[in-house]
């Protein structure tokens, strides 16, 4: 388990580092953390929050006041707070903290004016951005993706992964696996994810994905979204062996999610 999900962590970092709109959108991202202006603090946290949110698709923006409210929430803490804050809930995740106040919380409310709930995953990419990459994310993807290597016996802890202990299951994988880079980690299972899901146009740019689904664009008419995925998944899964369309990391990456997800 720990040389081969090492060694898949890094080929997953080593292609989306590379020019695609994964990387686009982080660096985008990433240039928001280095203003820390404290004279309108809460004007900078605000704009991170709104950026991640419309890139990270975390539907925030869905709810009444609800950036507004954990703008407020975050803001509270200077950057040099939550990074330390963020040391010490890796630390110990179980206990509490500052950080696993902020997951507690709810934030803003519906249209009948019930609270929304919490926003642990737009959280976890704030805290992520601002510790350059040294934080789980938390989201439907990596859940998905470390299900998916638990059904493979990639992970053989007993435990099942769930909201409450989903950053010491992560931390105790980081550890196990000898990944020990959470930035890294977050590409395996992020990749992972999105791939199983038959989401290939991140690795592509417009044109490669347009020649690319040229031949099915009879069968893509007329179906729904999780239908033309599949479709697509299957059509790769067919030619990228033998396509240009792809480098041979993405190749060999590709060879592990089929292997995976070989029941699909």
């Amino acid at each position: 388990m720990c040389n081969e999900l090492k060694y898949y962590s890094e080929l997953a970092h080593e292609i989306l580092s590379s020019e695609t709109q994964y990387q686009s959108n982080k660096d985008i991202i990433s240039i928001l953390f280095k203003n820390n202006n404290t004279i309108n603090f809460e004007s900078v946290v605000k704009n991170r929050i709104t950026i991640i949110d419309s890139n990270y698709s975390t539907q925030m923006s869905k709810r009444l006041y609800g950036i507004d409210e954990l703008t407020k929430a975050i803001s509270v803490y200077s950057d040099s707070i939550l990074r330390t804050e963020t040391t010490k809930f890796l630390n110990r995740p179980n206990e509490a903290s500052i950080i696993s106040s902020l997951f507690l919380k709810e934030y803003g409310i519906d249209k009948s004016g019930k609270p929304f709930g919490k926003a642990i995953s737009l959280i976890s990419k704030y805290i992520y951005f601002l510790n350059d990459g040294n934080f789980p994310i938390y989201d439907s993807l990596a859940l998905d993706s470390y299900k998916l290597l638990k059904k493979n016996s990639l992970i053989t802890t007993i435990n099942k992964i769930n909201e409450d202990n989903y950053f010491n299951c992560l931390k105790q994988l980081n550890i196990a696996t000898n990944i020990n880079n959470y930035e890294k980690l977050d590409n395996l299972l992020w990749l992972l994810g999105k791939l199983s899901k038959g989401s290939f146009a991140v690795l592509m740019t417009k044109k490669k994905y347009e020649n690319l689904v040229e031949d099915l664009s009879a069968q893509l008419k007329n179906i729904e979204s999780k239908q033309k995925d599949n479709l697509i998944r299957q059509h790769i899964k067919e030619i990228y062996q033998t396509s240009d369309f792809f480098s041979d990391n993405q190749k060999t990456f590709f060879d592990f999610v089929f292997r995976l997800n070989r029941n699909k």
